[in-house]
């Protein structure tokens, strides 16, 4: 379309007998044939679709919002699992940077990924700041655990007015030479009539 005609049924007026808009060279072809028209044409489309469904995007963007958030949860529960697995047996979780060995916690979270789709795109695709395997987070899980047992402890003991024993016992660590204190609480369980010990050390 012309630069002269440019403004003709868009910013002003065709003021012409109706014949002249007619025809192969006619301002209607010219209209439909430009690029400004099919702009329009495709964004008058995108709103009566939006419009007949105003809540589509929202929805879309809520579920896929749910999605990762359920994505996350499972993965971090697969993490949990493989730290608790780790100290119901007693075993390290030893974090190796060597490429054969990384430790039993990674081995195992690459045992459990062979089932687990998502953990094992999360392995896989994960940004390293975002993956959740090194040993501050491997730390940061066991504490959190001891402190979940010993407030289990505890409160079972002030609840039921179990007795209890404290012994402490003190040496030095000939490594950090840090003295170290380990307190061992003993009581009763009266639910099974086994006495349960829980050992702490203090640094």
């Amino acid at each position: 379309m012309s630069s002269n005609r440019s403004g003709v049924l868009i910013l002003s007026p065709f003021q012409k007998p109706y014949t002249k808009a007619l025809g192969k060279d006619g301002i209607l072809v010219q209209q439909e044939a430009s690029v400004m028209h099919h702009h329009s044409a495709e964004r008058a489309d995108l709103f009566l679709r939006n419009f007949d469904k105003p809540e589509e995007i929202d929805s879309i963007l809520m579920r896929e919002k749910e999605n990762q958030l359920e994505e996350n949860k499972h993965i971090l529960q697969q993490l949990l699992r493989a730290v608790e697995f780790l100290a119901k047996q007693a075993l390290p979780v030893d974090f190796y940077d060597e490429e054969t060995n990384r430790g039993n916690f990674i081995a195992i979270l690459q045992l459990m990924a062979k089932g687990d789709s998502l953990l094992h795109k999360h392995l896989l695709t994960a940004k390293r700041n975002a993956i959740y395997t090194s040993k501050t987070i491997q730390n940061e899980v066991i504490h959190i655990y001891a402190s979940l047992v010993l407030e289990k402890l505890t409160k079972n003991i002030r609840e039921n007015k179990l007795p209890f024993t404290i012994i402490a016992d003190e040496t030095t660590d000939r490594h950090s030479n840090q003295e170290i204190i380990s307190v061992s609480l003993r009581f009763v369980d009266l639910s099974s009539f086994i006495c349960i010990p829980y050992c702490r050390k203090f640094y």
